[in-house]
């Protein structure tokens, strides 16, 4: 019972410097555009200090699971960029422990205007790669309609996920849960 009251003492600590109890819950805009973004997810030190966030101006999570989970969630609302991409919202993964910073990072873009990844192909080497068939999964699984890239980053890769065509990015991911 004390191992949990201070894990939820733990956890507001932890949500109050990004504005979690705001009534103001998402709409908020970076002043960054998509590809700096992105960019700035690949550059920056892994695991990712909870600094992270507040240096993009993002400040509005909210706990999207139990603490008593393997890993505990925290979602933005939305957030729109300078060059007017518009993300559905950002996810972060931390441990119960809070110790060890941020280990997994998801930017989840809308639908809408469509982000070509040809910038990031000229700044990084994109490798193409493709998910297994899973076993649970229907014959039209959505990742069978997704391209999949990755950036090698060392300690924490960077995944992308675009349109079957790799035209659109749909979604970028660093770390594991």
């Amino acid at each position: 019972m004390k191992k949990m009251a201070v894990l939820m003492i733990g956890c507001t600590l932890l949500m109050l410097p990004f504005g979690c109890l705001s009534r103001n819950f998402g709409g908020e805009k970076v002043q960054l555009q998509l590809e700096d973004l992105i960019e700035r997810m690949a550059s920056q030190k892994w695991p990712a200090s909870y600094r992270f966030f507040s240096d993009l101006g993002v400040s509005s999570f909210r706990q999207v699971n139990g603490s008593d989970s393997l890993n505990i969630a925290f979602r933005s609302g939305s957030i729109g960029t300078d060059d007017g991409y518009e993300l559905q919202f950002i996810e972060y993964r931390v441990s119960p422990a809070l110790d060890g910073g941020i280990r997994f990072l998801y930017l989840k873009l809308s639908e809408g205007k469509c982000y070509k990844p040809d910038g990031l192909r000229s700044k990084f080497k994109l490798e193409r790669y493709f998910l297994p068939p899973s076993p649970h999964a229907n014959a039209t699984a959505e990742h069978e309609k997704a391209s999949m890239y990755k950036i090698e980053l060392g300690e924490a890769d960077l995944s992308l996920k675009a349109s079957l065509d790799g035209d659109c990015l749909l979604s970028v991911s660093r770390g594991s849960d």
